[in-house]
Parts: structure tokens; C-alpha cells; sequence
């Protein structure tokens, strides 16, 4: 194949970017079981994928991404893997070596694991909004966008007290009635996230800043334990 210039590698990435944000719309349309919209989807999974080898080589971390969230079904989050590819393109943080089988597990590149955005399932509230946090959450970890990370996950934490029969998170932590384990994981969101949150938030500029990194915001285990329940208590 011949060499791409940087103005066509450009007019790519913003393709399919655009791309992907119109299969999350077809999938949340009443098109998403025609054939047309099938064969949509396979042909631009497939043009991203083989872009990604020729820019970064057959054994690149993204390209395996793709093709693990296409064989798991979650189509929504390859957007977000074609964002960080763009980033890391940008920076010349080219991952074209090739990855042990631990770091090309896909699960541990997304913040909410795939099974637990699909698990969502259908209850007498809408869970579109949920869904679709949890989505872009996964994206902005992607993307190494931490405080937006943090934010979304208090976004989710004052989203769902409906689900637990509450009108406040904080309710949810002191008066629902589910395992300590399950109680003791929602005071930590309740009051440690929260306050990392609202920091990023609500602090005004300053003369000097530190910004956050991926371990200040990893509340991974303790969203896991509260989606858990979520989907257990809605089956």
C-alpha cells in the first residue's frame, strides 16, 4: 500500500469516528435488525480495522481491540478505541509492537466491563441514559481523560437511587438493605469518589495544579459491585 499523507491519515480518523457515532445510533434505532444496517456495520469494522494495521503494522494493539469488541458485540466502544488510537497517533505514542496476551485482553482497557454494560437489562425506568454513561465512560478512560472519568462516575452514582427504591445516592449507602460488603462499597462511592469528584468539579483555577491519574480515579471494583446489583436486583 502506498504511504498515507498526515491530511489523509486526518480525514480518516474523523471518518470513522463519524462512523462510529452513527452505529450507535443505528443500534438504538428500529433499523438495528435490518440487513442493510448488518452489513453497514461489518464493512466499517472491517475498513477501521485494516486502516489501524497499515498505519501502525499487522501486530497493533488497537486493531486487536476492535476486533474483540466486534466478537463481543460491543460496538458502541470502538469509537472510543479509534479516539485513542488518534490521540496516541498525535503524541507519537505508536503501539505497533506486539502485546502479551495479558495486556491485549480488552476488558482491562475499558473502566465498565463489556458484560456489564450488556447485562443492563430492561426494568420499568429507562436505562438508555445509564448504558450510555457507562459507555462514555469506557471512552474517556480510553482516552486518558481522568476528571471526566471521575465525573462520570458521579454522574451514574446520583443517576441510579431510583433503581434501589431512593431519591439520593446517599440514601442508597445508609438505608438500602443489601450486603455489608455491598453497603460498605457504596459508602466509599457515597463519600471517597465524591469528594475526588467534586474537586475536579467545583475547585477554581490555580496557581499550580497536579492532574489526577488513572489510580486517583479507579473506582472500577466498587462500580463493578453496584452495577452488579443493579442487574441482579432488576433479573
Amino acid at each position: 500500500m502506498n504511504k498515507m499523507s498526515e491530511i489523509e491519515i486526518e480525514k480518516e480518523f474523523e471518518k470513522y469516528i463519524k462512523d462510529f457515532h452513527n452505529v450507535s445510533l443505528v443500534l438504538k434505532s428500529p433499523m438495528s435488525n435490518d440487513p442493510e444496517a448488518d452489513s453497514f456495520i461489518i464493512r466499517i469494522v472491517l475498513e477501521a480495522y485494516r486502516f489501524l494495521q497499515k498505519l501502525f503494522g499487522a501486530k497493533n494493539i488497537y486493531s486487536n481491540n476492535i476486533y474483540e469488541l466486534y466478537k463481543q458485540g460491543a460496538l458502541t466502544s470502538i469509537q472510543g478505541v479509534i479516539l485513542a488510537a488518534k490521540q496516541d497517533y498525535q503524541q507519537g505514542e505508536l503501539k505497533h509492537f506486539e502485546k502479551s496476551e495479558s495486556d491485549m485482553n480488552i476488558n482491562k482497557k475499558l473502566y465498565v466491563s463489556v458484560d456489564r454494560i450488556k447485562g443492563i437489562n430492561k426494568c420499568e425506568f429507562d436505562l438508555s441514559r445509564l448504558i450510555r454513561l457507562c459507555e462514555e465512560l469506557n471512552i474517556a478512560y480510553q482516552n486518558k481523560c481522568y476528571m471526566s472519568v471521575a465525573m462520570i462516575v458521579r454522574s451514574i452514582i446520583d443517576h441510579i437511587p431510583p433503581l434501589f427504591g431512593f431519591d439520593t445516592f446517599n440514601e442508597v449507602a445508609n438505608n438500602y438493605r443489601g450486603t455489608k460488603s455491598f453497603k460498605d462499597v457504596a459508602k466509599s462511592l457515597n463519600d471517597t469518589l465524591r469528594k475526588i469528584a467534586d474537586s475536579h468539579l467545583h475547585t477554581p483555577i490555580r496557581k499550580k495544579e497536579i492532574l489526577p491519574t488513572d489510580i486517583q480515579v479507579d473506582f472500577k471494583q466498587s462500580l463493578d459491585v453496584l452495577l452488579t446489583e443493579i442487574i441482579r436486583i432488576n433479573i
